[in-house]
């Protein structure tokens, strides 16, 4: 009789306490969003407002596994997730932390689900919360048109089919939206169920696995091949020499050095052209004047287009820097200067013709394209879609201008505004891609976008320098050196020698990126003032104080026409049992 009694005891402690269990919390509203993939996996988007009436640490909201994978969890909240073979828990909430009264909880999951059968079957609400649900909402995207006829929606307990009342539905074209006007009682359910054709859902085949891996592998390959064949620089030995090489201009050098030509070359350049006796410089603050122009009678082409273009802006026989910065014309005479100075017929001078060569560049963008297609591809779950196709289109044109923007000849300044304008883009770029992926083949994307830099970075090293060119920079890199280590005493018997020795490889040391070095090494060296320039202008600060006025005199602006003022900114026919389906389950407090 004892036994019977203690018996009797424990099963009503198991109830008392399986009540207060479910008397812990309750839901009140529960909203569901299920995008539905052709590859039949799903992204569900859960929001939970769970109303506590006793303190507890959160939720575990349990999701089962059976014929199912669940990738890239997220949650609003700090959270844990476990994994047994049947189930998958997320513990929701912090343990030094008791909440009470209502928490929103937001949930999201990617859920691939193995059904061979031609349906979408699906647990809305799970059997398994122990808690009431006041109110339910709920949204199905489907990824192309099904019959309307066989959808249909079943609420209730286990085994249930279709409804009677108390809730409604309606299809609108790729689209089921429901909602509940009663309760769901513990233990209730809704579940979705859309039979639709046999070649409704796209099945992996294991041999795309196979050829997305081998073109992966390939292109990355033959782009590092591409380069290491035509585009791996030789070694180059410096040369020493205390001279500028003859016949090479402050954006030949540049060129030879960096490969292009930028803004420093050119601002290098009307140094020389001081230095040579065609024009005077006057630097004030932040304003600068050019003065007493001379006609050139020299033979480089780009010093008498950049002379000319200075002249043009003349007015009372001087230009200043605010008369720059605020010319339209001048801005565009010099961009056109630097798309002059690093063109292919001068590079050719320097840099080997194949790697250059039409050909050449559109195998290697054939590699990158590939490379891009195959990973959104893989990224997107082995299928393509028109909006695919026109993601992966504008991701790389995206991904184009900001490789043309950072090796064109802007200056550093106007290559940060370009790639912030093209962010501009690829932010809802990303965010319109977002919508469309489905990264269950995380390893394939990862390789795909590593395989992709690499095939751009060997794009961008194709150049590479000829007999010439190496010849002139180990000359430049001798020069280099020396102006780094060149000894105090050398230099005073040089500058003996030639008063001018300094000012002539002034505008070299500044391409070099050593003309603070240049500077100091003449610190106490008696080097008279140019006639070319007010006192001082050789001096550190205001040499500095100079490039860097002019420097913002030729940036892109709304006034010399180099900026838009536009702004840019960053959408019961087929119904089966209740209960029947994938996903669902339920959830308890702890």
């Amino acid at each position: 009789m004892s036994k019977i009694i203690a018996k009797i005891a424990v099963i009503c402690l198991l109830l008392i306490t399986k009540t207060a269990h479910a008397e812990n919390f309750y839901i009140d509203n529960y909203d569901v969003d299920l995008t539905v993939y052709e590859d039949n996996s799903v992204l569900v988007s859960e929001v939970i407002e769970v109303v506590f009436t006793n303190p507890s640490h959160g939720i575990i909201r349990s999701i089962p596994l059976q014929g199912s994978r669940i990738y890239d969890v997220e949650v609003n909240a700090p959270f844990i997730l476990s994994k047994n073979m049947s189930e998958l828990d997320i513990r929701i909430g912090s343990a030094d932390k008791l909440v009470e009264g209502v928490q929103i909880y937001n949930i999201r999951y990617l859920q691939k689900i193995y059904n061979k059968k031609p349906e979408f079957y699906y647990n809305i609400i799970g059997t398994e919360w122990d808690n009431p649900i006041n109110n339910v909402r709920f949204r199905v995207k489907m990824p192309k048109p099904f019959d309307a006829n066989k959808a249909g929606i079943s609420i209730g307990s286990y085994g249930i089919r279709g409804f009677d009342s108390g809730a409604e539905y309606q299809v609108n074209d790729r689209e089921i939206l429901g909602i509940t006007h009663r309760p769901l009682s513990p233990h209730q359910c809704i579940t979705v169920r859309v039979e639709v054709p046999e070649d409704y859902f796209f099945n992996v085949q294991s041999k795309w696995v196979n050829v997305i891996w081998l073109g992966l592998m390939l292109c990355t390959l033959f782009s590092f091949l591409l380069w290491y064949q035509y585009g791996k620089d030789e070694h180059v030995t410096p040369v020493v020499t205390f001279n500028i090489p003859d016949d090479i201009s402050c954006t030949d050098v540049e060129l030879i050095m960096s490969e292009k030509v930028t803004d420093k070359g050119l601002i290098a350049m009307i140094v020389k052209l001081a230095n040579d006796g065609y024009l005077k410089i006057k630097n004030v603050g932040k304003n600068f004047t050019l003065y007493d122009f001379k006609k050139y009678q020299g033979y480089n082409v780009i010093e008498r287009k950049l002379l000319k273009a200075l002249n043009n802006q003349k007015l009372n026989r001087e230009v200043s820097g605010d008369t720059l910065k605020s010319s339209s014309l001048f801005y565009q005479e010099w961009q056109e200067i630097l798309k002059q100075a690093g063109k292919d017929e001068v590079k050719e001078h320097f840099y080997e013709t194949y790697p250059m060569s039409f050909s050449m560049r559109c195998l290697m963008g054939a590699f990158i394209f590939i490379n891009i297609v195959m990973t959104v591809f893989c990224a997107c779950g082995y299928r393509i879609t028109v909006e695919h196709l026109f993601i992966s289109s504008v991701t790389i044109f995206v991904l184009a201008a900001m490789i043309s923007t950072l090796r064109s000849n802007a200056a550093l300044g106007q290559k940060l505004y370009a790639v912030l304008l093209l962010l501009s883009f690829g932010i809802p770029l990303y965010d319109a891609f977002s919508e469309l992926i489905n990264l269950q083949n995380t390893s394939q994307v990862m390789f795909g976008v590593f395989g992709t830099l690499i095939s751009i970075i060997c794009y961008n090293e194709m150049m590479k320098p000829n007999i010439n060119g190496r010849l002139m920079k180990g000359k430049l890199l001798g020069l280099k050196k020396f102006i780094e280590v060149a000894e105090k005493d050398r230099l005073e018997k040089m500058a003996a020698d030639n008063p001018q020795y300094f000012y002539k490889i002034l505008p070299y040391a500044y391409v070099l990126g050593v003309s603070k070095v240049w500077i100091k090494q003449f610190e106490g060296i008696a080097v008279p003032p140019p006639e070319w320039a007010d006192s001082g202008i050789y001096r550190m600060n205001s040499f500095e104080g100079f490039t860097r006025n002019f420097s913002n005199a030729v940036a892109p602006s709304v006034n010399n026409g180099g900026l838009s003022n536009s702004s840019y900114s960053s959408s019961s026919g087929g119904g089966g049992f209740s209960g029947g389906g994938f996903g669902g389950g339920g959830g308890r407090s702890w």
